[in-house]
């Protein structure tokens, strides 16, 4: 050994030191009582620690982690000889229990005398004492190293997936997917919040706020998104937590807000009875009862056995159908061919809408609509004709369609479908061969009338020739207001004339105050919804005035003032009689024009159009 050394091990054996002591002064942080360069009272134990290795020791350098742990490294008199020792405490002096035993740890090489000079944390954490040992009794470079495991145990966040992608959701519906956090590290993951950055439409479910994971262990956080809106929704699923190299952890969330169709098939007829090999029409209309655009879709029609679509049904045929907007419909009339080598039996056609899956719809589960069809023998054939009892009609005049069903094989019985184009007016049943529907709503103009019998188990399906059915508008009813019964409520009501009314004669409420009126009593000879008009002279003196009938306001108030005189006609718009008889036809002064000298109003005629 070396004379130095051999004097450094004689000076701790001469001194017979005990206690390896340890005083550091801390960057202040004074309170009222202390003063710089006064010992720490926080630090240790009045600002001192100490470490007892059992035997005489000494510190030599020291040095401080990154997570402020310090190490002191000197030598402990042990067994006769000096070994390497080594103390780590915690910042607040304390000796760290996670470290060799209860904070300490001492090395021999090899039985001889150890002493180090200096100690070094690694990037990895692992600490290293470097000094000289005593070898076969020779001084020989020493170096130690010690698994800083205190300095390596560190959390670690991971979320899985790295982002969450919600795709299209339904406006006014909701989504929910999860993220799932773990600890990759090696101490505990203190989660200190979760958060959501961005569109309030995102929320959190399930599994947030603030958490604790133990190395290896996981939480599943879930994540909704309800639009409330439609485009694009973007927004970060942030957790704040104390891994140093990863705070926050930011979890991207996007989505998009989408109107959903919902489409259903509304409407399926077709023949009741049918044979193999047999070809059919089937008339089928297909409607968008959601919010949201359908794109191109096909409805497409399966012969079952029941009223579902499953494994072993008959694909008959389809038909594609263009965009539908919310609330609208597409009708096609389609001819399928049942499959030759059916069995005779009891089937149903189902038709279902988008049964390709082509639209994002908010309900899958109404798409289907099914029509039962008799497969059998061949039947008698039948013919169907049809007539009118008033072709062409008027408007609101009630009109009786006959079909009448014949065949060969005896008199047909069953149910008649009676058709306007494509929509269904009702139905009839046979009696003697004959059915019958009366209708007073068809609207004025052309319309293409059908009959079609739909057949039974004994008389095959028939459908009519399209009769033309020609609906004339109605005639106006006009009453003079001259004419009429007519009561004042006290200013004087008289006639008058006007070269611009058509028959020169009018009538005049010389009104001189809001308040006053005068009722008409109108006969209306036929219930019904009509569309009233009433022709009058303005003028200079005329007022403001309501019409009511029967107490109940209709329209708006009229103002009959012009600068000039001149003749005119308002429309009212549309008005119910429930029934037939007379009604009170009542104009009540409401005001006047601010240039009006008077509060008069006029009247000429009252045309009623039934509607």
């Amino acid at each position: 050994m070396n004379q130095k050394m051999a004097s450094y091990f004689g000076l701790l054996t001469k001194y017979n030191v005990a206690l390896l002591a340890l005083t550091l002064l801390l960057t202040p942080k004074f309170s009222s009582a202390q003063t710089s360069g006064t010992l720490d009272a926080s630090f240790g134990t009045s600002g001192k620690a100490t470490a007892d290795f059992g035997g005489p020791s000494a510190a030599r350098t020291l040095a401080v982690q990154a997570d402020g742990k310090i190490l002191a490294a000197g030598v402990a008199v042990l067994n006769g000889g000096t070994d390497f020792a080594l103390a780590r405490y915690n910042s607040n002096g304390t000796l760290d229990t996670s470290f060799g035993t209860s904070g300490k740890v001492t090395t021999d090489f090899a039985g001889a005398n150890d002493v180090p000079f200096s100690v070094a944390v690694q990037p990895d954490g692992n600490i290293v004492l470097a000094g000289g040992a005593t070898i076969n009794g020779r001084a020989a470079f020493a170096l130690a190293r010690y698994v800083g495991r205190a300095v390596l145990s560190t959390p670690d966040i991971d979320t899985a997936p790295a982002s969450l992608a919600f795709g299209n959701v339904t406006q006014g519906s909701f989504k929910d997917l999860a993220v799932t956090v773990r600890n990759t590290g090696t101490a505990t993951l203190n989660v200190t919040s979760t958060t959501l950055l961005g569109t309030a439409e995102y929320s959190i479910v399930a599994g947030g706020g603030a958490f604790s994971l133990a190395p290896a262990a996981t939480r599943q956080v879930t994540v909704r998104l309800t639009p409330t809106s439609l485009g694009s929704k973007v927004a970060t699923l942030s957790f704040a937590s104390n891994d140093t190299d990863e705070n926050p952890r930011n979890v991207p969330l996007s989505g998009t807000g989408v109107a959903s169709s919902d489409l259903v098939v509304s409407a399926l007829t077709g023949p009741a009875t049918a044979g193999a090999g047999f070809a059919i029409t089937l008339n089928e209309t297909t409607g968008n009862i959601g919010v949201g655009l359908a794109g191109g879709t096909s409805t497409r029609y399966y012969l079952s056995s029941d009223t579902l679509i499953g494994a072993g049904d008959v694909l008959l045929g389809g038909r594609s159908l263009a965009g539908l907007a919310p609330g609208g419909s597409s009708a096609g009339a389609t001819n399928v061919t049942i499959p030759p080598g059916t069995a005779n039996g009891s089937y149903f056609i189902v038709a279902r809408a988008d049964d390709l899956n082509q639209a994002f719809e908010s309900n899958e589960g109404n798409n289907t609509r099914a029509l039962a069809i008799r497969i059998g023998p061949d039947l008698p054939a039948s013919s169907t004709s049809l007539t009118s009892s008033l072709n062409p009609s008027t408007f609101g005049v009630a009109v009786t369609f006959t079909a009448t069903v014949n065949s060969t094989g005896g008199t047909p019985t069953g149910t008649v479908t009676f058709k306007d184009g494509v929509n269904t007016l009702g139905t009839g049943t046979l009696s003697s061969g004959k059915a019958i529907f009366h209708t007073s709503t068809l609207a004025a103009g052309a319309h293409s009338i059908t009959a079609a019998y739909g057949g039974t188990t004994s008389f095959a399906s028939s459908t009519s020739a399209v009769l033309t059915q020609t609906v004339n508008q109605p005639t106006p009813i006009v009453y003079r207001s001259a004419t009429l019964p007519a009561v004042s409520s006290g200013p004087t009501f008289r006639t008058f004339t006007f070269s611009g009314f058509p028959d020169t004669t009018g009538t005049i409420l010389d009104a001189t105050a809001v308040g006053n009126s005068v009722t008409f009593t109108v006969n209306v000879a036929k219930a019904g919804t009509y569309d009233i008009k009433l022709s009058y002279k303005r003028y200079t003196t005329r007022g403001i005035s309501q019409f009511s009938i029967n107490s109940t306001n209709v329209g708006a108030p009229l103002d009959q003032y012009l600068p000039t005189e001149g003749y005119a006609i308002v429309d009212y718009g549309k008005f119910t009689f429930p029934t037939a008889g007379n009604y009170s036809f009542k104009f009540t002064i409401v005001g006047k024009n601010a240039n009006s000298t008077s509060f008069g109003v006029s009247f000429d005629d009252f045309t009623l159009t039934p509607q």
